[in-house]
């Protein structure tokens, strides 16, 4: 079960541009990562992550955001699976029950030895939709453990209007789910509910107006814990050509998907597995994000910067996703599994593509109402743009007075930030140059997005040099 033979499946799905194959792509991922209970990687001594994505899609009415139910339906076939082993449980739970009661109806002694009174096992229902409360959904984490779960709505009002509720916001309950963090809820219904590591991904679209009912603005700590597809306009497809005799093939290719889905269901539910990640790839990394960072911070925004640092582990996770997937095709035995170099270019080639989509979400999203502070970051983001590489002292400040009216001491303490910052560097005395003006960096991920799937189609029979699976 390579990963890019499953994708070769699903392209035989969609007829489209490498836009929405990137999406396809993801979405599929995403739904098989939902599925991986007991996968785990360490990015440093404080920092185990979990292959558990977010993706909000946004785009017209219309437009083609329908492609996202390919990966509800993955993801519905392994809940329909733990359903059914479920309702076992629920049914034998039942007859414990009656047997109990039964047994205590006939006893006339002290101890009759019933023992104690059976509890009712709750059905597990792994899918769940965006209209849902924080505390219902807490409630559902909860009586779905272990298993992880997938929230898939096609509607971001649900989640807006489920905001303006009496029961809460879902965006702080969303961020601690995404972090693994402890999550809790108290109600006369439920009681008090602690779930310690819940596991969910999240797959939702919906139009521009709508995210921005859903999130207000750019700072709600949510906006930097998603992958953002903005799908642009297309042309109207006709059906004429449609092949009616080809519905056969498409009920034949999805029989072969369960097939694959419920393989990688089993394996998941039963393997733990370690993913690690070598001194080479930790490297490949480090130098990608040390760099799109510098070219972040002169912005100062910490909704670009949040965007940024998070995408890190955006970007593990989907290698995560991929090469437990590797596993699982091998039926790893183990637990512990490389990500090999290879894995991590590929998937770094999609992270110039993926923080753009989130900078222009940040871009669609309003501000928090501008403060002085915020007036004051804006104009010193103007006043390094506008400097050239290398400058003295004295021009410097002159530029300053006339964009920031600021003094010599305000300037000077502007001029240590920068360099403590990275940004600037003293070249010598009342000297000074903004670093990387001139040069290019060591390492950058591909500038085309589709560059990591081959020069001509991810799913080519014929491409297996481009890509690492």
């Amino acid at each position: 079960m390579r990963v890019k033979n499953i994708l070769q499946v699903f392209g035989s799905l969609v007829d489209d541009d490498n836009e929405r194959k990137l999406l396809l792509t993801i979405t599929v991922l995403i739904s098989y990562g939902a599925m991986m209970l007991h996968v785990s990687c360490w990015i440093n001594e404080n920092e185990e992550i979990y292959p558990y994505l977010f993706l909000i899609t946004i785009g017209d009415a219309a437009i083609g955001k329908s492609i996202l139910k390919i990966g509800n339906r993955i993801y519905s076939y392994h809940a329909s699976l733990i359903a059914k082993e479920s309702q076992v449980e629920v049914e034998e739970s039942k007859i414990a029950i009656k047997k109990w009661k039964d047994c205590i109806s006939k006893c006339k002694e002290e101890d009759c030895g019933c023992g104690v009174e059976p509890t009712l096992v709750k059905k597990k229902n792994l899918l769940i939709s965006a209209s849902i409360s924080y505390s219902k959904l807490i409630s559902n984490l909860f009586d779905n453990q272990p298993e992880s779960m997938l929230l898939f709505d096609t509607e971001l009002d649900n989640a807006s209007h489920t905001d303006k509720q009496d029961f809460g916001n879902l965006s702080p309950t969303l961020r601690k789910i995404f972090e693994n963090e402890p999550v809790s809820t108290h109600t006369h219904t439920h009681g008090n509910i602690t779930v310690e590591n819940p596991k969910m991904a999240c797959i939702m679209s919906g139009t521009e107006k709508q995210i921005m009912r859903f999130l207000g603005n750019k700072e709600d700590g949510f906006v930097s814990r998603c992958i953002y597809f903005l799908l642009r306009f297309s042309h109207y497809k006709g059906i004429a050509d449609f092949d009616d005799s080809k519905a056969n093939i498409l009920q034949d290719t999805w029989k072969l998907i369960y097939k694959q889905v419920e393989t990688a269901s089993m394996y998941f539910r039963k393997h733990h597995l370690q993913l690690t990640m070598d001194k080479e790839v930790r490297l490949l990394i480090d130098e990608y994000f040390s760099h799109k960072e510098q070219e972040v911070l002169p912005y100062n925004s910490s909704a670009y910067l949040a965007c940024t640092r998070r995408m890190r582990g955006i970007l593990i996770r989907i290698m995560m996703i991929i090469e437990a997937l590797h596993a699982c095709e091998d039926n790893f035995q183990g637990t512990t599994w490389p990500i090999p170099v290879e894995t991590a270019r590929f998937v770094l080639g999609m992270a110039n593509f993926l923080l753009e989509q989130s900078f222009q979400i940040c871009d669609i999203l309003p501000d928090v109402k501008e403060s002085a502070e915020d007036s004051k970051e804006r104009l010193q983001k103007e006043l390094m743009d506008k400097l050239p590489c290398d400058f003295s002292f004295g021009d410097g400040l002159q530029l300053a007075q006339e964009i920031l009216k600021c003094s010599e001491s305000t300037f000077k303490r502007l001029l240590r930030k920068w360099i403590e910052r990275g940004l600037l560097e003293k070249s010598a005395h009342n000297q000074y140059h903004k670093v990387n003006c001139k040069e290019e960096a060591s390492f950058k991920a591909e500038t085309n997005p589709y560059m990591a799937f081959g020069t001509n189609s991810m799913y080519d029979e014929d491409d297996d040099d481009d890509l690492p699976f």
